[in-house]
């Protein structure tokens, strides 16, 4: 066994050297051929790179390209082998057969290898021959195309040498000709613009010195009034100089227009050594006629424009042309005049319609609404009123009176109701009497009659304080007041909206008037249509007229009517004891422009009463004028007087004197309700703010409420006037006799309190 295993490794010992052998012979082979294949490369690049000139570089890149690929082809069958050997070694040590198997395959595959090396490098030999003959036949085709191209290229040289040459010549002559043809027309137009210039020189000379004969101002194309005495103002212009252009006519309110123009500047013609130009008149440019008509010309054209009693107004103007513009006002009167006279009599201020208006207002309405706080004249204008209408049922209608707030100034009417339950009651037997009147009327049709008139048996219904009776039963909280309305079978809900719609849509036709005098008659407070208050006449009094104004006119009629009632509210204040100024009142009809007019005297209209209430009627007048501060007899006594009290507890004292009544104190008089629903969240928080102050009831300018509330809460000056004024119609607040100062008004809180919380 030993002897075996001695030759076994004997023999795998000499196989193995026989295998090294072998790789060195094939490794050595290959370097000896890859050596040869370097030096033939070397020698055949040397000669191509003496034959290609250009292509060259071209054909040495592939070729290096080409030996670079089977340098790597070479060095990975190296790589190969070599790890083709260390493999047999590995298996050599594992199966001897195997190994001489793997070794002997690997020989023949190295064999085949080389035999397809060879043969890709007889390829490579025969393209390379071939492509140094394509090579050296390219050498020759770029050779003959080079020389070629160098003839073509001397041959264009000269003919363009040749055709430059050519130009040159031709411009020359021609910039030669054309200098000497410049020099001959500058010397023409030399001697034409010498001769043209005398003789425009004296055109211009003659045609300016004559233009002020033959230029005529633009006059109006139109013939209304205005334009008509537009061109006599024209042609005043024109006689002083100013050539009136582009007229405008633009008429304005209270008999005025306006004239605006340009105007046509004559410069003063020039003089030459044959001609003087003569003295120009006309103005030369828009500055000089501006001074012109300010200085010279206001009395000529106001003596030219029939109608016009005082100087015009003269401006400069830029839009829609630079231009002057004329205000004439052709109404006939001479407002210096005028204007000494408003001095003189303020009166004159205010246009005031006619006498007979109050009686119209009250005849077209047929039902009057007072709206407006306490103090303002709505006693003395429920009198005159209920005078009118008197008058236009014949003058012996039944005057029918319902006082819901126990007014002292009313008693005098001698009020049959009394108190917000007996004025419900008023109006549901007015509304009963209307439906009454109508069943007759009904009764008359069927039977084929003529309709009754009911000529005896007119009446007059007054409701004062009608907001009481409204925020206690149109919409009642109380309990005593739903058992009121549930125990007279009434609506539970808006009856003051029905009864009195029933009584404004027929009752005039059937001879029946109403007045309501309240400080809210707006329609969400009375609860229905607006088109249903156009069955009533209101009179805006007091701080209420500026609500009037917000809610009855627009655009340039609400501008004019502010502007006239901040007018007699200044007016008042400048004469505070003059009658023509104290009240005053916006007259309101549906569907017509309202106005604003003063409100009759103290028994302008009579009111016609029994014979019991008639002396009485004339106390009560004698009352209100003491009252207003017109009668001189009393202000003479209470001068007299030292320790009487105040001119309102005189009043109050006489007028219970009349009727020999106890006195009832203010603060027992029954007030209106407030209404909590009205008041929005802002409202809520200004009485909480007042509160904290302790301005309660106190009686404060309205700059000043604005001033600490209301400015840091977003409020302008009209806009807290429109909130004090919501607040008053709610019942917590009112105004003073001219609206300047305000008050709240504090009731005891209702049983939803959670408004102020």
């Amino acid at each position: 066994m030993t002897g075996n295993s001695g030759v076994s490794g004997s023999r795998w010992f000499w196989n193995g050297v026989k295998l090294l052998g072998a790789g060195a012979a094939i490794e050595a082979a290959i370097l000896y051929r890859k050596k040869e294949r370097e030096e033939a490369f070397t020698l055949e690049s040397q000669h191509i790179s003496h034959v290609t000139g250009d292509l060259r570089y071209g054909y040495e890149t592939q070729l290096d390209a080409q030996r670079y690929h089977y340098e790597q082809t070479m060095q990975q069958l190296v790589a190969q082998s070599q790890a083709d050997v260390q493999a047999l070694r590995q298996q050599l040590e594992q199966a001897e057969l195997r190994k001489l198997q793997a070794v002997e395959t690997e020989r023949e595959r190295l064999s085949l290898e080389w035999q397809r090396l060879q043969r890709e490098l007889e390829r490579v030999q025969s393209e390379r021959a071939l492509l140094d003959q394509w090579h050296e036949q390219q050498q020759v085709a770029l050779a003959e195309w080079e020389v070629s191209l160098t003839e073509k290229e001397q041959t264009f040289e000269a003919a363009l040498e040749a055709q430059i040459q050519e130009a040159q010549d031709h411009y020359d002559a021609k910039h030669a000709e054309l200098e000497s043809r410049h020099e001959k027309l500058l010397a023409a137009i030399e001697a034409e613009m010498q001769e043209q210039k005398t003789f425009y020189t004296e055109l211009v000379g003659e045609a300016l010195s004559e233009a002020h004969k033959l230029k005529k101002p633009d006059l109006p194309a139109g013939g209304s009034p205005y334009e008509l005495l537009a061109r006599d103002a024209i042609r005043t212009l024109y006689e002083y100089g100013v050539i009136v252009k582009q007229p405008v006519v633009k008429p304005l309110t209270k008999s005025r227009f306006e004239l605006s123009f340009a105007i046509l500047p004559i410069e003063p013609a020039p003089t030459t050594g044959n001609n003087k130009a003569t003295k120009v008149h006309f103005v030369r440019n828009l500055a000089e006629a501006y001074k012109l008509i300010e200085r010279d010309l206001l009395k000529p054209l106001r003596a030219a424009v029939p109608g016009c009693n005082s100087d015009p107004s003269v401006e400069p103007i830029s839009v829609p042309f630079a231009g002057v513009k004329l205000t004439f006002d052709v109404s006939g009167i001479d407002w210096v005049e005028h204007e000494k006279l408003e001095r003189a009599n303020p009166a004159l201020l205010l246009k005031e319609p006619s006498p007979e208006h109050f009686q119209t207002f009250i005849q077209r309405a047929s039902h009057i609404g007072l709206f407006g706080g306490t103090r303002v004249g709505k006693t003395v204008a429920m009198n005159n009123i209920i005078a009118v209408q008197q008058q236009l049922l014949g003058g012996d209608a039944k005057l029918i009176v319902g006082d819901a707030k126990l007014s002292v100034e009313i008693r005098a009417l001698r009020p049959a109701y009394l108190g917000a339950e007996e004025c419900l009651l008023m109006l549901r037997d007015a509304s009963d009497e209307v439906q009454k009147r109508i069943d007759l009327r009904a009764e008359d049709y069927r039977q084929n009659r003529p309709l009754r008139l009911f000529d005896a048996d007119k009446r007059i219904y007054l409701l004062d304080e009608i907001n009481e009776v409204i925020s206690r039963f149109n919409n009642p909280l109380d309990p005593k007041d739903i058992e009121f309305l549930d125990a007279h079978e009434m609506p539970k809900r808006f009856a003051v909206s029905i009864y009195l719609l029933r009584i404004w849509r027929m009752g005039a036709e059937l001879g029946l008037l109403s007045l309501i005098a309240g400080q809210n008659l707006m329609a969400n407070v009375l609860k229905m249509n607006i088109v249903d208050l156009e069955n009533l006449g209101i009179l805006f009094v007091g701080g209420a007229i500026s609500v009037g104004i917000g809610y009855r006119c627009k655009g340039t009629e609400k501008t004019a009517m502010e502007q006239e009632f901040q007018q007699r509210r200044a007016l008042r204040e400048q004469f505070p004891d003059d009658p023509a100024f104290k009240y005053y009142a916006m007259f309101a009809l549906a569907n017509e422009k309202p106005y604003m007019a003063k409100m009759p005297g103290v028994g302008e209209y009579a009111v016609t009463l029994d014979a019991d209430g008639q002396k009485a009627q004339e106390a009560f007048n004698a009352a209100i004028e003491t009252a207003r501060g017109l009668s001189d007899a009393e202000e003479e006594s209470v001068a007299d007087e030292s320790v009487a009290g105040s001119g309102s507890d005189r009043v109050l004292e006489q007028l219970e004197s009349l009727y020999n009544l106890p006195a009832i104190a203010p603060e027992n008089l029954h007030t209106n309700a407030p209404d909590f629903d009205a008041l929005t969240p802002e409202a809520v928080e200004f009485l909480a703010y007042l509160e904290g102050k302790e301005w309660l009831d106190v009686f404060q300018g309205v700059r000043h409420y604005r001033r600490y509330w209301g400015e840091r809460n977003g409020f302008n000056a009209e806009a807290f006037l429109q909130f004090l004024t919501a607040i008053n119609l709610a019942g917590f607040g009112a105004f003073d006799d001219d609206a300047t100062k305000w008050r709240s008004r504090h009731y005891p809180q209702l049983p939803d309190e959670s408004h102020f919380e």
